[in-house]
């Protein structure tokens, strides 16, 4: 998530500089249990959660050591999203997917693969579609996007980047029902 070369974290080296914590230094990362148990309840309880907020404030870090292993206690799946918006990228849903199956495989969670063509929406909506854990456990993701605005501020406004764009275009809209994932935009 970060591009900060640095040593591991240990008891006598307990900060990651400019990097944020990773879900494995949770230890090492103090001070927010409020602001993370606020966070907690709002996934819990809400289909769409924004976290905002200036640069360096510790948002990665309040996900990763805060949020992620919380939500994993509770049988959720965490999903960090980095929408690559590069000309040779992938288009955004399929990035999706890609980040929802590689978090699916590190976490030893079961799950069905998207159809070929597939939007996240019909993926999700499919009866087919659950997640169980290695304790036969039903797991419910949530998608977090990081940097979302990207998809706004940084995409370019060729027609390679247009085609790339359905991600927006073919999800309902807020409110929808039947949606069995959570969204975390950061």
């Amino acid at each position: 998530m970060d591009d900060f070369a640095r040593d591991p974290l240990t008891p006598e080296n307990p900060w990651p500089g400019l990097a944020s914590f990773s879900e494995s230094e949770r230890r090492f990362f103090f001070g927010r249990d409020q602001e993370t148990q606020a966070l907690l309840r709002l996934v819990r309880r809400e289909t769409l959660t924004v976290l905002h907020g200036r640069s360096g404030l510790g948002k990665t870090s309040l996900l990763n050591a805060g949020l992620f292993p919380l939500l994993r206690d509770e049988a959720w799946l965490p999903v960090y999203i980095r929408l690559d918006h590069a000309k040779d990228a992938a288009p955004l849903v399929q990035q999706v997917f890609d980040s929802l199956l590689a978090a699916c495989e590190r976490a030893a969670v079961r799950c069905p693969p998207p159809a070929p063509d597939e939007t996240l929406w019909s993926y999700f909506q499919r009866r087919d579609v659950e997640f169980w854990n290695d304790r036969t456990q039903l797991v419910t993701p949530v998608l977090v996007f990081d940097q979302f605005e990207e998809i706004f501020t940084a995409a370019r406004d060729d027609e390679a980047a247009r085609a790339r764009r359905p991600i927006l275009h073919r999800t309902p809209r807020y409110g929808s029902t039947g949606a069995t994932n959570k969204s975390l935009v950061r």
